[in-house]
């Protein structure tokens, strides 16, 4: 029952979200509320509407029990108290919030509502509230809600009352089941389940990436939430030394940089002057290294004709941010002063970042125009994190079987920035940065199955609307992490080739 649960919700939200966007009077509701959030608003009406469908009209009861019954899909269920007035916000619209999962559904037939296995009248049917739109809909939903409130309260104390919300859930599910229309685009308005555009058995770009997800699915192994980032870490060293080595390259060599005499590897495709790429890996912001993207440095290096600076940044949580922009930065600041002049850098400086490295590229980016520079040329953000609360609908519809699960990615955020009210902070995630004009020209690429998809999508979108120079696309059938993939599938391998022939045509342009 509990994935029936899950699928319904993950349905709700995508559903709610765009109801959000596309309507002025549902626009207004999140200024009056005036507090930063960490769950997104259709996140919030998604739980207050599956509260109100599992019988938790008490506002105290669902405050008390949301972050227990929904936790595992929000992680970020606020339990301070400075997030109550929001919640309790969110309840308050419950009664109208009910009209979008009516109109879209027909769980509620006609004057009849199913309370714990009884249908009840509620005095208003579907076709009124239809006719009266809004206003309809309202009054609808409120004497749903007053129906419900009646039905629980009549129920008995103890596990009596246990046993009728176990029962209430059961008929919830069941009558979804039955009643849902699934599989249809988001465009057709027929169904709840329409809304959620993520089929069960999506097409991969190759046979060779399907394997490999049917074997993840199969066997995920531990989450990095049981396993911690000593043990991570040690597997990804077994997993660099296990794959083909990267090609040849004239000339790589570990060396420091910066004031800070932060790590890094240079590779240099020939002996003459060339431009720089400063590269910084993914690995949610706690594994990765020097090794881990060795061979995607080798083969970017070549295929560009750019000299590559591997960034050995301090990771958390030994160093919890800002340590890694810090590090970033400092590394950006070398090689704008012509400190790499002597190793045979020459040229505009890039930066380039994959998974949580798109973070930090975005973020020195971010603070390099805040502090006058200087500005690399240009940005490269490969399926980047670009928002720590997982706020972005991919983030549940792409939350696991997909090789990244979005427990894992939040595990790296509590790891990196372990207060909760920073991670929808602009210095984290620059998704919420309030301007992001004067930043360089981007390229942002992200994955159509990757629970980063969407933010890394809007923070392009974003880009673009501040008159930033943006090339942005989505690899279809593609899934994150495919820049170290390439000894595995061949799409994937000439997914990376597109990115790196992006680097090149954008190095064009700004020499």
């Amino acid at each position: 029952m509990t994935n029936d649960l899950d699928t319904l919700a993950t349905a709700l939200n995508a559903r709610i979200d765009d109801e959000l966007k596309a309507s002025p009077w549902l626009a207004q509701w999140r200024p009056a509320v005036g507090i930063t959030p960490t769950l997104s608003d259709a996140e919030l009406i998604t739980l207050a509407v599956m509260s109100a469908l599992l019988g938790y009209v008490s506002e105290r009861r669902w405050l008390r029990r949301v972050g227990r019954d929904f936790g595992h899909l929000f992680p970020y269920v606020p339990q301070q108290s400075g997030y109550n007035k929001r919640l309790h916000a969110a309840f308050s619209l419950l009664t109208s919030m009910i009209r979008i999962v009516a109109r879209d559904t027909s769980l509620w037939s006609d004057d009849v509502w199913l309370v714990d296995s009884t249908p009840v009248g509620c005095g208003c049917s579907r076709e009124t509230a239809k006719r009266s739109d809004l206003a309809g809909w309202a009054q609808y939903g409120e004497q749903l809600s007053n129906v419900v409130d009646r039905r629980t309260s009549q129920q008995a104390a103890g596990s009596r009352q246990q046993a009728a919300g176990s029962r209430q859930q059961a008929v919830v599910v069941k009558v979804l089941a039955r009643r849902l229309s699934p599989g249809r685009g988001r465009s057709d308005q027929g169904g709840i389940l329409a809304c959620m555009a993520e089929p069960i058995d999506p097409s991969f770009a190759d046979a060779e990436l399907t394997a490999f997800i049917e074997a993840v699915r199969q066997d995920p192994g531990p989450s990095a939430r049981a396993v911690g980032a000593a043990e991570l870490r040690r597997a990804q060293r077994l997993r660099a030394e296990a794959r083909p080595p990267g090609p040849e390259i004239d000339h790589v060599e570990d060396l420091t940089v910066g004031s800070a005499a932060v790590g890094a590897r240079l590779y240099r495709p020939s002996a003459a002057f060339r431009p720089l790429v400063v590269f910084l890996h993914g690995g949610m912001w706690t594994i990765g290294d020097l090794e881990s993207h060795d061979r995607a440095c080798r083969r970017l290096a070549l295929r560009t004709g750019t000299a590559v600076l591997s960034v050995d940044f301090r990771r958390a949580p030994e160093h919890p941010w800002p340590a890694a922009v810090d590090d970033c930065v400092d590394a950006i600041r070398w090689a704008a002063a012509g400190g790499g002049s002597g190793v045979g850098i020459g040229g505009p400086t890039v930066v380039m970042g994959d998974s949580s490295g798109g973070n930090l590229a975005a973020l020195a980016c971010l603070r390099l125009r805040d502090e006058e520079g200087p500005l690399p040329a240009a940005q490269i953000l490969v399926y980047p994190n670009t928002d720590l609360t997982l706020s972005c609908p991919s983030a549940r519809s792409k939350a696991t079987g997909w090789g990244l699960t979005a427990d894992d990615v939040a595990w790296g955020a509590e790891q990196w920035v372990p207060d909760p009210s920073r991670r929808a902070d602009p210095g984290v995630s620059p998704l919420y940065a309030a301007d992001l004009g004067g930043l360089p020209p981007a390229v942002v690429v992200t994955a159509e199955h990757d629970p980063l998809r969407d933010e890394g999508d809007a923070y392009a979108a974003r880009l673009a609307a501040a008159d930033v120079p943006v090339q942005h696309r989505c690899e279809a059938g593609m899934v994150h992490g495919f820049l170290t993939l390439d000894t595995l599938s061949p799409a994937a391998a000439e997914a990376g080739e597109r990115v790196f022939a992006d680097v090149a045509d954008l190095l064009d342009h700004v020499r």
